[in-house]
């Protein structure tokens, strides 16, 4: 189809910001692809590693205390459960300060939160959401890879998908590597000519983090976990669906003809396909309400806050009002999730209107929680 100068100016300026149209697609790209050959030298270097045969028997090994063989418990979900919330393949980082823009001289610097990955307890895993794990296994092929959606989870506030992207010969419609996973996720680099991404019913785009497993992770084959946040402020069940857009040129050619020839620019046939995932039963989600006053939402995958109960009408659009999340546990162990500047420990953080909406980066278990903490205001779970 051909599509008119508005139409095409709203594929080419997509922002990620929840709700506008499609979540920053290309409008982040193109700002990769102008500095990407400059600041790349900064960046990790891509780092896959195979899975040796002898790592995957010792990970099924038996251990053996005092003569007595204690088997470990093994879920069907593992992949998932340990690419979502493990930290087999996935480093704790400290918090660090880097030039807020490596193009400038200028001194200027940008905090880099620390992230903190633990261990998973599968067993608690498929105890509290195993059986809402939709096991998807739908595969298309786009633009020379092959994208196959494996498992999808989500509480109607957040979803939690599992991937791959394979191409023999290499995969090259994404950038990642382990620098793009400690900042903004996998990205789609100025080679492909496609990109996609997930929205609901109405056409509401999710907001997204794309962690690929570099660990696990050929250069043929990306293991990706994606971490999402659903725009929609209705409390209607979402009806999940892939949405493509494949292009005659590349996202490098496509930003140059944007910049350089609206002439031509409107002459690009742009196609879109969609493909239905299941509809998932959600994960339950226990509210916490204080003097009539909905404070938040939590589940055993996400949170969502009243920014309203936590900042002065003015700023309550401005999830720069929240500053610090931690959940204590009824042990005495605690989940500091987010401290502004110094610590994210979430899968993906947004705001929705007047809500702060993010997933974890571990499983949580609702009933183990004694209090919340929000900013300086701490609330009771009874």
């Amino acid at each position: 189809m051909k599509y008119t100068e508005n139409e095409m100016k709203q594929i080419l300026e997509q922002e990620i910001e929840i709700p506008k149209k499609v979540d920053e697609r290309l409008q982040d790209t193109y700002s990769r692809i102008r500095t990407q050959n400059k600041t790349r030298t900064t960046h990790a270097k891509k780092s896959w590693r195979k899975i040796t045969a002898a790592a995957a028997v010792a990970a099924l090994t038996l251990t053996v205390t005092g003569g007595t063989a204690a088997a470990a418990y093994i879920s069907e979900h593992t992949d998932f459960f340990q690419g979502m919330f493990g930290n087999t393949t996935k480093s704790s980082q400290e918090h660090t300060q880097v030039l807020a823009d490596p193009d400038k001289d200028d001194g200027m610097m940008a905090d880099l939160p620390g992230k903190e990955y633990v261990s998973v307890d599968e067993e608690k895993a498929d105890a509290l959401i195993g059986g809402n794990v939709t096991e998807v296994n739908i595969t298309k092929e786009i633009g020379g890879h092959t994208l196959t959606i494996e498992n999808i989870v989500t509480d109607g506030n957040g979803m939690l998908m599992s991937m791959t992207l394979e191409k023999p010969g290499g995969v090259t419609a994404l950038y990642a590597d382990d620098e793009t996973n400690r900042t903004k996720g996998a990205y789609f680099s100025p080679e492909s000519n496609f990109s996609f991404f997930i929205e609901d019913q109405n056409g509401i785009p999710s907001g997204e983090f794309m962690y690929v497993d570099t660990e696990k992770s050929t250069p043929d084959k990306y293991y990706i976990y994606d971490y999402m946040i659903w725009g929609s402020t209705e409390s209607t069940p979402i009806q999940p669906r892939l949405h493509i857009y494949t292009y005659p040129v590349t996202l490098g050619e496509l930003q140059e003809i944007n910049e350089t020839d609206t002439e031509k620019r409107d002459q690009i046939e742009v196609t879109e396909d969609y493909v239905d995932l299941p509809q998932c039963e959600n994960v339950p989600m226990q509210s916490l309400n204080q003097d009539d006053t909905w404070i938040c939402s939590y589940s055993p995958i996400s949170m969502s806050i009243n920014m309203s109960a936590q900042a002065p009408e003015e700023e309550a659009q401005d999830p720069y009002c929240i500053k610090y999340i931690e959940l204590k546990y009824k042990d005495g162990t605690n989940y500091t999730i987010f401290k502004q500047d110094e610590l994210d420990n979430t899968g993906y953080i947004c705001g929705v209107d007047t809500e702060f909406r993010l997933t974890y980066n571990r499983i949580v278990n609702p009933d183990d929680i004694s209090q919340i903490i929000i900013n300086d205001n701490v609330y009771d779970i009874n």
